[in-house]
């Protein structure tokens, strides 16, 4: 720092214009110098924008049975009725509720 201020304050009182030719020669290679740089960056944000492209995850198999299967029944298998029967909890038989039970007109 004391050097370029020596040489600004002579250049200054003998009046020489040399040194900011210089100085202007030298800003204008460091312009040119981040120019340059700033290019190579912008191509290669290019490069990998092309490159990174959204795309659907991969599907990893679950552990554990899957969701959906039911086992095969054999021939010899009875079928099982879905349908559950309402059963009361006062006479205990099927078809009603504890609510709708006749025993429970006491």
């Amino acid at each position: 720092m004391e050097i370029a201020k020596k040489v600004t304050l002579k250049t200054v009182e003998k009046k020489d214009e040399r040194i900011f030719e210089i100085f202007q020669r030298y800003l204008d290679e460091l312009n040119d110098f981040e120019d340059e740089l700033n290019s190579e960056i912008d191509t290669d944000d290019e490069a990998n924008e092309n490159s990174l492209q959204l795309q659907n995850p991969i599907k990893k198999p679950r552990k554990g049975r899957p969701k959906k299967t039911t086992r095969i029944k054999s021939a010899m298998e009875p079928p099982k009725s879905n349908k559950s029967q309402r059963h009361c909890k006062i006479c205990r038989q099927a078809g009603h509720y504890s609510s709708t039970c006749t025993q429970n007109q006491k």
